[in-house]
């Protein structure tokens, strides 16, 4: 049985790795749209009339918008890095003593906690709670940061617990 739940950890981890692989290429190749996302997010401007008092937020500034950008590309390719080489590493370990096993999760670890900051803090927190994304209607980060934020938790928990 334990080999089984290796092997699931494994194709968990590999699920993210290509999950971020894709985020990446839509990323890279659909420019557009995801920083026009950002973009109103951090101008605050697809929030109701009522939040307007709290507008002193916003960044309204193209460079910023840009380094936001860049900075989650950045923390995705390095999540996408991470698991992948992560998962490698477990699957060249899948049929070592638990002590080693355990020991090679590490980077997929790395590259899953770096998912979590991604979303929790990055889109929830900033995008969601300090540019009050949550009461946008068309620009919501932090209904689907929660749900990501969930899963990543979960898939760390999971990946994270010792073999015996």
């Amino acid at each position: 049985m334990v080999g089984v739940v290796r092997y699931i950890r494994i194709i968990i981890v590999f699920l993210i790795s290509f999950y971020f692989l894709f985020v990446l290429i839509n990323n890279c190749l659909f420019v557009e749209a995801n920083y026009n996302y950002i973009k109103h997010i951090v101008y605050m401007d697809s929030l109701p009339k009522f939040v307007q008092s709290q507008c002193w937020r916003h960044i309204p500034s193209d460079l910023v918008v840009k380094i936001f950008y860049a900075l989650i590309v950045f923390i995705e390719t390095l999540i996408f890095v991470f698991t992948f080489l992560g998962g490698i590493k477990m699957y060249r370990n899948v049929k070592k003593p638990a002590l080693v096993f355990n020991q090679s999760k590490k980077t997929a670890l790395i590259g899953i906690t770096l998912s979590v900051f991604q979303w929790f803090f990055v889109f929830i927190t900033i995008g969601g709670e300090w540019f009050l994304s949550y009461l946008s209607n068309s620009f919501n980060a932090k209904r689907a940061g929660e749900d990501f934020a969930i899963l990543m938790l979960l898939a760390l928990i999971f990946v994270s617990l010792k073999d015996d």
